[in-house]
């Protein structure tokens, strides 16, 4: 029993396994036996979630503290904490851990060091203490002959096999995949690409050698999203998150699925596939009504995306307006630009049906000014500012061009000092900010052109349009489509009727 008990704990009936072990009556086993039933008892209840102190996983390991004095048990006590984390809970690890290693180094338990370092380093990840996060793991490391350096040097030519692991012993195969693990999270918060994916292609490999499909799983999800994230390549993410999509429904980890889907349908999304999209969102909204507990409204708001890009503008509404019950209070303004844009671009597609445009146009003003208020309430600091004044500059574009009021100084004046503002304003904002709305400089460029398309400015509209469809043909190469992009061909191709509509008129007249 005790011996082929680890294959239960990854199955579905681990549960009756850890009732199982509960039973036994520990008393009356030998001191050797009693010690492997409770390692199975707290490795069980681990694998389970079940971190409180009841008898289970933190029981079992201080029972095996008291009775052995092995600080590996500590070590797993500390853990515990870790993934719990309650109030309290990562200093207490942390705490625990500085234990293990003075433990560990009197008992000569030495491997037990590197792996407390490791666990500190996940943990400050965790609290986001970067620089603390990678010294710890470093230092960790070392005992390993890994030098992470090795990744920080790395160039993509190479990132795939940055690390040499053919010498390492298989007994430490899993420390050190998990710190490198923890190692790439820390890169991606530094912003550093190609550490991140050396150590993440470096972890796979190992757990690769360990067969441990999940976390191989994990670290191709893992890429996918980096790939995506560091603008290198959109078919490297698709492969590696379709890799990982094949052993997480072949395995069925829910929560690894969710991560996986989210990524899945951000990637259709960027590549224009938005069938796909749709499909992987239903997938995400399948595990929700499971009762997975997720962010479903991150999920609403990002299938009114998907509708709002295929302009099916009543479910784009409807799933906008949805998203907002589930909203934390600091997202809020973000969330509704997605809907008030969307009111905007409906405005823009019912252009040539004047009165249902206009009535688009002015529900779009009317919630741009409301977010402009509260975004302005909340401080200069506020990087939505910059987006809603482009918002609201275009909607006023909108209205004035399906008016008898062209001539209106007041207006243009008004939309000229907008875009100049937000001209200034977006370079100030945060670089995540930046490259996730990387399409603005185009459609501020664009918007630009319009102005001076509606007084009558030609050639320096054209000059703005081409510009602006040649930055973003580049920038698409990285970072995928946008709607950007049929906003500024539409506005060349309108630009190219009206221009030879002027040359026909004034042919005739000429005659």
């Amino acid at each position: 029993m005790i011996d082929y008990g680890d294959e239960l704990l990854y199955f579905s009936r681990r549960l009756e396994y850890v009732d199982l072990l509960q039973n036994i009556d520990i008393s009356a086993l030998s001191h050797s036996t009693a010690e492997q039933l409770l390692e199975k008892l707290g490795k069980a209840g681990f694998y389970l979630g079940d971190y409180d102190d009841d008898g289970i996983t933190l029981s079992s390991y201080q029972k095996l503290c008291d009775s052995t004095n092995n600080p590996k048990w500590l070590f797993y006590q500390a853990r515990v904490y870790r993934y719990r984390e309650r109030k309290g809970d990562h200093g207490k690890a942390v705490d625990i851990l500085k234990q293990v290693v003075v433990q560990a180094q009197q008992q000569n338990h030495l491997v037990l060091i590197p792996q407390a370092q490791l666990e500190m380093g996940a943990i400050c990840v965790k609290l986001n203490e970067i620089p603390q996060a990678i010294q710890l793991i470093k230092e960790g490391m070392v005992f390993f002959d890994i030098d992470l350096q090795t990744a920080e040097n790395a160039s993509l030519e190479n990132i795939e096999h940055a690390f040499d692991i053919s010498g390492i012993s298989s007994e430490h195969y899993n420390s050190i995949a998990w710190g490198l693990r923890h190692a790439g999270l820390a890169y991606v918060r530094q912003g550093k690409a190609n550490p991140t994916i050396a150590c993440w292609y470096a972890a796979k490999a190992l757990w690769e050698k360990m067969e441990d499909n999940l976390n191989v799983a994990a670290m191709h999800t893992n890429l996918g999203g980096a790939y995506q994230l560091f603008s290198i390549s959109l078919e490297k993410s698709k492969y590696h998150l379709q890799t990982a999509q094949v052993i997480l429904e072949e395995q069925q980890s829910l929560y690894e699925l969710f991560r996986l889907y989210n990524m899945l349908t951000h990637l259709y999304m960027t590549k224009g596939d938005f069938y796909n999209a749709l499909q992987t969102s239903n997938k995400i909204l399948y595990l929700t009504e499971q009762g997975l507990e997720v962010s479903l409204g991150h999920d609403l708001e990002t299938r009114g995306r998907i509708y709002d890009s295929i302009e099916q503008w009543e479910q784009a509404e409807h799933f906008y307006k949805e998203s907002l019950n589930y909203v934390a209070p600091q997202f809020r303004i973000t969330r509704e630009i997605y809907l008030a844009d969307m009111y905007l671009s409906w405005g823009r597609r019912l252009k040539y049906n004047k009165k249902h445009a206009i009535d688009k146009y002015y529900t779009a003003k009317k919630q741009f000014e409301t977010l402009l208020d509260l975004a302005e309430e909340k401080g200069t600091s506020n990087d939505d500012i910059p987006r809603i004044k482009l918002g609201l500059a275009e909607v006023l574009l909108g209205i004035v061009s399906l008016s008898n009021n062209d001539g209106d100084n007041t207006v243009l004046d008004d939309i000229q000092t907008m875009l100049e503002q937000t001209q200034s304003e977006f370079r100030t904002i945060s670089e995540d900010r930046q490259a996730e709305w990387w399409f603005i400089p185009a459609r501020i460029d664009r918007v630009w052109a319009e102005y001076h398309r509606l007084q009558g400015h030609f050639s320096e509209t054209e000059s703005l349009l081409e510009n602006t469809w040649d930055s973003l043909l580049s920038d698409m190469v990285e970072n995928g489509v946008n709607k950007e992009e049929i906003w500024v061909l539409e506005a060349l191709v309108d630009l190219e009727r009206t221009m030879k509509g002027e040359t026909h008129d004034h042919n005739q007249s000429a005659k």
